[in-house]
């Protein structure tokens, strides 16, 4: 009796062996699998452009936007494309050497979204947008079409979205705290 003992032991090994390691290359649930997640990219971006950024050292004025763009990229560790089209199509034929025209006493304090935008606000139509990994940096026209939005013209002929463009990730989190986390923004 106990060499059969044995044996059905061995059998029952044998087979709960491959049952095992079946078991371990069924996907693990999504919440494991989200918990596991490194940071998704979105919301690392969006993090970085509502920190504060680095000082600005200088005049803003006697920096062409894309010197601008170029420090904030490095400053952020972030990609930053101007969609230099978009501009040429509104008569602005070389936005690269375009200098902001800013009344500032410091630029100090700002967060990286707050800088760009006022950046950018000089700008007769001026915005930026999260595509992909990369910040583009286009016009209110361009910007009000990808986000099916519209835009208002100001008096002094500049135009401006008539809502702003929001992005946010949230994960886990109660709807009033991210409710409040987009107000903010």
């Amino acid at each position: 009796m106990s060499s059969q003992r044995l044996t059905a032991v061995l059998v029952g090994f044998w087979i709960a062996g491959p049952a095992n390691s079946a078991d371990e290359s069924k996907p693990a649930p999504v919440s494991a699998r989200l918990a596991a997640q490194p940071v998704d990219a979105l919301a690392a971006m969006i993090d970085k452009l509502h920190g504060e950024m680095p000082p600005f050292v200088g005049n803003v004025n006697d920096v062409p936007l894309f010197e601008h763009v170029l420090q904030l990229s490095k400053k952020l560790g972030m990609n930053i494309v101007i969609n230099e089209q978009s501009f040429r199509a509104i008569g602005v034929q070389d936005i690269r050497t375009v200098t902001p025209n800013l009344s500032a006493s410091q630029m100090q304090g700002l967060t990286a979204h707050q800088f760009l935008s006022t950046l950018l606000n000089w700008l007769p139509s001026g915005s930026y947008m999260i595509r992909g990994k990369a910040i583009e940096i286009l016009t209110t026209e361009d910007a009000a079409r990808a986000s099916r939005s519209n835009f208002n013209v100001l008096d002094d002929n500049r135009k401006v979205l008539k809502e702003p463009l929001v992005s946010a990730v949230f994960r886990e989190k109660p709807l009033n705290e991210a409710v409040a986390s987009i107000a903010e923004r």
